[in-house]
């Protein structure tokens, strides 16, 4: 609330503090609950579809673990909502740097973007990375039948469960909370991109909770463009 609210500076200054330990500490609370959702939807996608009694037959392709993580939605918003608002107000309001040189600005868009392709593939999108040639955009990344994880065939087409409902709607806000960090820092991307160091700056060097480093840095270039 007090990130997202127009209130006066000093309020967000505690999160700015120069150890960077309240920044820190915050974030990684934060994002616990959305690491943990990418980790149980990848694994879900890896492995064999099950159907279980518990789930509608409009939401039969969601295994158990799935099922129970996507109950959770409104604490992925938060969640979602908070590290994205927090990375956004460090742009002009973080005077020691606290952000960046924590690498807590590459952790929470790793993460965002992570969760994003999860979610993604589980409502029956399938990625593969497309070469491109140092050129970005919307068809950098193909919906194909071959990619990362397995998904069961008719899960495009059962938009109306209830289950689907909700993954949808995570969807919309993490891609929301994506573009919040997005604008705030544009013209740094851009300028990023340009010299070959968004990856460097944006991307965690450590293995994506779901996905590739060069998956979540095409789908990052998409955002750039404003055609996620």
């Amino acid at each position: 609330m007090v990130c997202e609210n127009n209130v006066d500076i000093w309020r967000r200054a505690a999160f700015f503090e120069e150890t960077g330990e309240t920044y820190k500490r915050i974030i990684s609370i934060s994002l616990k609950p959305l690491e943990q959702f990418a980790l149980n939807l990848g694994q879900g996608l890896e492995g064999a579809v099950d159907i279980t009694s518990q789930l509608s037959p409009k939401d039969s392709h969601f295994n158990v673990k799935q099922f129970e993580t996507l109950k959770n939605f409104q604490l992925y918003a938060w969640c979602a909502r908070t590290v994205s608002m927090l990375t956004a107000r460090s742009h002009a309001e973080d005077r020691f740097g606290v952000a960046q040189l924590s690498g807590s600005n590459a952790t929470v868009m790793s993460t965002l973007l992570s969760c994003l392709l999860a979610v993604e593939v589980l409502m029956g999108k399938k990625t593969t990375i497309q070469s491109s040639h140092g050129l970005f955009g919307p068809a950098s990344i193909k919906w194909a039948t071959s990619s990362i994880g397995r998904v069961d065939a008719s899960v495009g087409k059962r938009k109306s469960g209830p289950l689907h409902s909700k993954a949808y709607a995570i969807a919309n806000v993490l891609r929301v909370s994506i573009y919040v960090v997005v604008s705030a820092f544009h013209n740094e991307m851009v300028n990023s991109a340009k010299s070959g160091v968004l990856e460097k700056d944006w991307i965690t060097s450590e293995k994506p909770l779901y996905g590739t480093r060069e998956l979540l840095l095409q789908k990052l270039h998409i955002f750039l463009d404003f055609q996620a």
